[in-house]
């Protein structure tokens, strides 16, 4: 376990999500997802989501496995974020958010916390309109896919629970 860089806490998997019967988990469970070291690094420049995204596609299981594999290798490295436009970016990370894309329309959903709230203004008010404001949300208990990307993609790319899409 030597190799691990990180563990991030993740939205609870449900019955449901993984295909059991009703009652089998308990009501209230916390899910931890291990980074190696290498996606550590990623998700502390690039966000959480990009890697978890990518650790989900490797496993083939959404929104990410319910196991650690201590043994598996890196699903995301430094040198597969060239050329993202986040680079240099500051990022607001702020726990709450959600971004979801539902027919075409781009939906943000902000906890009715009026810290978050407050901190969401100040980070796309604070710059001059012509700049980019980056953030760091986190997948929706109700989302149904998710989008990835790696330097070198040409098109969009997203994993997500076949069932539902």
């Amino acid at each position: 376990m030597n190799g691990f860089g990180g563990f991030v806490l993740a939205n609870p998997l449900s019955n449901s999500t993984l295909g059991l019967p009703q009652g089998t988990l308990p009501r209230f469970t916390h899910n931890t997802i291990a980074l190696t070291r290498e996606e550590a690094v990623v998700a502390r420049q690039f966000g959480v989501t990009r890697v978890i995204g990518q650790v989900g596609w490797a496993a083939r299981w959404f929104p990410y496995p319910p196991w650690i594999d201590r043994d598996r290798g890196d699903t995301v490295n430094m040198a597969d974020q060239a050329g993202s436009f986040r680079i240099g970016l500051p990022m607001a990370r702020m726990l709450g958010l959600n971004v979801m894309k539902i027919e075409g329309d781009i939906i943000f959903t902000i906890a009715e916390d009026e810290g978050t709230r407050k901190d969401f203004k100040d980070h796309v008010l604070g710059p001059p309109v012509t700049a980019a404001a980056c953030f760091e949300g986190f997948m929706s208990e109700d989302a149904e896919g998710g989008f990835l990307w790696k330097s070198g993609q040409t098109r969009p790319m997203a994993y997500g629970d076949g069932s539902k899409m």
